[in-house]
């Protein structure tokens, strides 16, 4: 644990020492106030193109632009208080207080065009598309903005550490030193530029896999030490239990053959304070009576017996006056197409007491109701009236009046049609 924590932090403090900043080498504050004072510029003119007041605002303090360079620019701190004085608060709280709060991350990039090109975005990104459509000229103004950080930083990434300023070997030759110098770069720099991309190229790169790879090493060693702790706790824990294993049986049979030795008077005492054994003795009572009920004259068992076989008459009476039929023909049903079952039939007759008569209704228990709507005309109005009209949605008829048929030789003639209803 503690080596590795102790590789984490050389690698930490390696990156921290070896890795060059960009912003401080091209000072991104600098150039951070000099975009921002350019962008006001641009937003500014285009507000005096438009209003008279604006323009007057804008003349006050125009001026104050004109020492905006990229070398010296403007403080934005300045320039705001300028802004706020001359009523153009608002810009600067619109545009002016959201570039002074961009970043630049520009440290993993290598060529110079393209750190130029990402500040200038960076600085576009915090700007809205009307207020970009606000800065005059802005495209044309972003290019020359490119153009110029380019030409600016270049040196500053290429030059050598300030702090490494050689001394002139031979002061004699004063003028031939620094014609050397201006002419080709010298093998200081030459073995900086080439340090810095090899760490950038072959280093930095390969710091994030060694990261993770530790990172997976810790935790996998201490998930290994736990295991090793559970595994001897566990170890430990089985001797001790195998130890006491046989003390423990033999108390326990000890103990059991005491609880089980119980006298007689104990046994009838636990039963009379049992509440199930009291409902057993309940039950036992009950069973009691009902046997000393057989015992009574066969007479009653008669009685019983006529009134089953009345019932049952009854019922089979009943189940003889209803019958079913499909649907009429020519006003009247057969009496040879009768069916004591609901299967394929629609109307269900019920016979009146003087058996020459019987109501009729509709009952869709025997056919389906969308095959019975299907043929409404031949299996339906020939034997009713109908309160209203099917629909794709309809579910049940219902019969609100029976129908009525008079036994005509072997035909029920309809004497009047059921009213029903689509529900």
């Amino acid at each position: 644990m503690r080596k590795v924590i102790t590789i984490l932090s050389f690698i930490f403090l390696f990156l921290g020492a070896a890795k060059a900043d960009k912003c401080e080498q091209i000072n991104c504050n600098q150039l951070k106030d000099y975009l921002n004072a350019k962008l006001i510029q641009g937003y500014l003119e285009k507000l005096a193109e438009k209003s008279k007041i604006d323009k007057e605002n804008y003349d006050k303090i125009k001026s104050i632009f004109a020492t905006n360079k990229i070398e010296t620019p403007l403080n934005y701190n300045d320039l705001s208080q300028q802004l706020n004085n001359n009523n153009f608060k608002s810009v600067s709280a619109k545009i002016g207080e959201k570039l002074n709060e961009v970043r630049f991350y520009i440290d993993n990039i290598e060529n110079v065009d393209s750190i130029s090109t990402e500040i200038c975005k960076s600085m576009g990104r915090k700007l809205t598309q009307a207020q970009k459509d606000g800065i005059k000229d802005y495209p044309k103004l972003s290019v020359e903005l490119i153009s110029k950080i380019t030409k600016y930083i270049t040196p500053r990434l290429l030059q050598k550490s300030t702090d490494s300023i050689p001394k002139a070997e031979d002061a004699s030759f004063p003028q031939q030193k620094q014609t050397e110098e201006t002419s080709e770069p010298s093998t200081e720099t030459s073995i900086k530029n080439a340090s810095f991309s090899w760490l950038n190229t072959i280093i930095y790169p390969a710091i994030l896999p060694m990261i993770i790879l530790l990172l997976i090493y810790l935790i996998l060693n201490s998930k290994v030490t736990e295991l090793k702790i559970r595994h001897r706790s566990l170890k430990s824990d089985i001797e001790s239990r195998k130890m006491s294993s046989g003390t423990n049986n033999l108390q326990s049979q000890n103990n059991f053959q005491q609880n089980v030795t119980i006298s007689k008077s104990e046994f009838e005492k636990y039963l009379g304070n049992s509440e199930r054994f009291e409902s057993f003795q309940n039950e036992l009572e009950k069973l009691r009576i009902q046997l000393a009920n057989l015992d009574k004259p066969k007479s009653i068992i008669n009685q019983f017996q006529g009134e089953s076989n009345s019932i049952q008459s009854n019922s089979a009476n009943t189940s003889n006056d209803i019958f079913y039929m499909k649907y009429p023909v020519e006003n009247s049903f057969s009496n040879n197409h009768k069916s004591n079952t609901k299967e394929n039939t629609i109307y269900k007759f019920i016979i009146k007491s003087n058996k020459t008569e019987a109501d009729f209704e509709i009952h869709t228990d025997g056919v389906k109701i969308e095959e019975i709507i299907s043929m409404v005309e031949k299996a339906i109005k020939s034997g009713c009236e109908e309160n209203n009209n099917p629909t794709n949605n309809t579910k049940n008829i219902r019969t609100l009046n029976a129908g009525l048929v008079t036994l005509e030789g072997d035909k029920w003639v309809i004497k009047r049609k059921a009213m029903i209803k689509y529900e």
